[in-house]
């Protein structure tokens, strides 16, 4: 009779435990859900706000606090969960310690915005528990199916807490063994940017280029970037170039800004900026046509502007007559041949400054009438009043009759391009005094 009793009392025991284990089968599959459904809601929220395009103070604020309240909600069911001690899954802790991390970036992101120092240690202290828990994980799952994603995630969070040596470290083994994780091309740019950081080129460089064979990576275009970047402060200037190349394909080809950086904008400013130091402004044009689609002027122009900011006019002069040349109709032509006027300025080669003023007055008439400030026409006027009032106070310092006549040809050419507009009052008041000047009354009072 005992011995029936002590076998019920097991097998009940066997069945409570059973029950037990099935209860917290299904609260782990409840909270996953729960994940999921928050993650599913974060992006609501994203398109949401990304639907406002300009966003005011208070529109940002709301986003920051509506995720905020999203992540407590999850984190602490999370929570109540794991803290019971029985739970073991892989899925839900990575999960768990991933949202610990992105709750503690959105408190601390509030903590900026309000200045409220309580929050910000908050957010410390969540991060700090989303960094121990990865660590636990690694060292709870020796499989290493299991922990490749908590060793990833452990390296960046120290480095990301200020602990860099115990994170390059983490990441130096994550790569060392997960060279073809998902993560890899993380590990690879936190692992290359610290030694970018550090001036270590070549270092930094081998790591970009292991991102390279992951074609999906979202960080592929930055890597570009980087590399170019890497072979310029190597002197390798061709290197850098064609990396700039593939960056700012890359940029066209993905619509992909979530990075830290608007790449688009920057790889291509960086590959304007590198050609006007280190290429031949002769093949600007075959240069930009191969790789770049559709048409080559805005690229030409932004080139031009570039050399006309470091003093280089006599390659900038031939970029600007070039863009002119390719589609003469253009209203932008104007500002294209004042700027030719400009450089000539600045290199007081008065004669050139003439001739090139002499084809805006012929060629760009139906241009120069009366425009709004910031148009071609108006910005063109501003560069060749400022050349023709220079030239006059050229004049001034060594006067001589050649260059009287210099004068003379630029003011008239000047005003018959520009004299209708009001900013030309004082171009037309001081021609006027320098013929009367040269006993010329008649043709001042003209």
């Amino acid at each position: 009779m005992l011995q029936a009793r002590d076998l019920n009392g097991r097998l009940v025991h066997v069945w409570l435990e059973k029950r037990k284990q099935d209860l917290d089968r299904l609260s782990v599959q409840a909270t996953l859900v729960e994940i999921e459904t928050y993650l599913e809601d974060r992006e609501r929220l994203r398109k949401e706000f990304r639907a406002l395009g300009q966003v005011s103070e208070r529109q940002q604020a709301d986003h920051d606090e509506r995720l905020e309240m999203l992540l407590r909600k999850v984190v602490k069911n999370t929570d109540d969960l794991t803290a019971r001690g029985r739970v073991k899954n892989l899925r839900l802790e990575m999960r768990h310690s991933e949202l610990l991390w992105e709750l503690g970036s959105a408190v601390a992101v509030l903590a900026q915005s309000r200045r409220d120092k309580r929050m910000d240690e908050e957010a410390s202290a969540l991060r700090n528990r989303a960094f121990l828990k990865a660590k636990e994980i690694v060292a709870r799952y020796p499989d290493p199916a299991d922990r490749a994603s908590a060793l990833f995630f452990s390296g960046y969070a120290a480095t990301e807490l200020g602990r860099e040596a115990e994170g390059l470290k983490i990441l130096e083994e994550f790569a060392a063994k997960y060279p073809g994780d998902a993560h890899a091309p993380d590990a690879f740019r936190v692992l290359a940017d610290a030694r970018f950081d550090r001036n270590d080129f070549a270092g930094a460089e081998g790591w970009y280029r292991r991102i390279f064979s992951f074609s999906d990576s979202p960080v592929l275009g930055y890597a570009f970037y980087k590399t170019a970047w890497c072979a310029y402060n190597r002197k390798d200037f061709a290197r850098a170039l064609l990396a700039l190349e593939k960056a700012v394909v890359w940029s066209m080809d993905t619509q992909d800004q979530s990075q830290g950086i608007n790449l688009a904008r920057e790889a291509r400013r960086d590959l304007v900026a590198l050609y006007a130091e280190v290429g031949d402004h002769r093949r600007a044009y075959d240069y930009f046509t191969q790789f770049l689609r559709g048409d080559p002027r805005e690229w030409l122009s932004e080139l031009a502007k570039e050399m006309d900011r470091n003093g280089q006019y006599e390659k900038s002069a031939e970029i600007h007559k070039l863009i002119v040349s390719l589609n003469p109709s253009d209203p932008a032509g104007v500002l294209h041949q004042a700027s030719v006027i400009w450089g000539a300025y600045h290199l007081r080669r008065w004669p050139e400054a003439a001739d090139a003023l002499q084809v805006l007055a012929d060629k760009f008439s139906g241009e120069t009438a009366a425009q709004a400030k910031g148009t071609p026409a108006a910005s063109a006027e501003e560069l060749v009043r400022e050349a023709a009032l220079a030239r006059e106070f050229e004049y001034r310092k060594a006067p001589s009759e050649a260059s009287a006549e210099s004068v003379e040809r630029v003011y008239s050419l000047y005003l018959r391009a520009f004299g209708a507009w009001e900013t030309s009052q004082e171009p037309r008041f001081r021609y006027a005094l320098f013929l009367r000047g040269r006993g010329k009354n008649a043709e001042a009072e003209a």
